[in-house]
């Protein structure tokens, strides 16, 4: 089956690339160059969802649900970085602990990191800093996961045409 896809963004080339390994005749056709719009001006964090456990638990378990996946299939392209939530003197153990066990029940394997650690691995932290969650965050290599993702959908036959506008679709029905 023959199948065109308009716009070559993240989501174009990633269909292309689904749609070659499951055998389709694919042709990709972008305006401009590849990704050159929105797929490579994101802010390229891999959220682990800790950051919503607390106020958003379902987004929390969609997040590292997604998180998980990515880093499976396309780990080589996401370095882990990690995140920390800092505590500091000012605020209340109570909140940490509900990070903390919030981020258990998300399926977020959150850590405390105490401040003898933090200050070893992290250097100079301000002395209002008392202890850290860290959670399993990362950050993609965008330009390298899209090449890869475009070399793969052309080894499986996918065709993409470049600097191409599409500016009239066709339609006839053959019997």
């Amino acid at each position: 089956m023959e199948t065109l896809i308009i716009g070559g963004g993240i989501v174009g080339i990633g269909i292309a690339r689904d749609l070659a390994l499951r055998g389709f005749d694919v042709t990709l056709v972008e305006r401009g160059e590849i990704s050159n719009e929105t797929s490579t001006h994101f802010h390229g964090e891999c959220h682990s969802g800790a950051r919503y456990a607390v106020k958003d638990p379902e987004a929390a378990k969609k997040c590292i649900q997604e998180n998980k996946i990515l880093k499976d299939i396309a780990g080589e392209y996401i370095e882990d970085t990690g995140g920390l939530f800092l505590k500091l003197d000012e605020d209340t153990e109570e909140y940490f602990q509900k990070k903390k066990e919030m981020c258990e029940k998300c399926g977020i394997d959150a850590r405390v990191v105490e401040n003898d650690e933090l200050r070893e691995e992290y250097g100079v932290l301000s002395e209002k800093v008392d202890k850290a969650l860290w959670a399993p965050d990362g950050v993609f290599k965008p330009i390298e996961l899209m090449q890869a993702t475009i070399q793969d959908a052309e080894d499986h036959g996918a065709e993409f045409i470049t600097n191409t506008a599409v500016e009239d679709i066709v339609v006839e029905m053959v019997k």
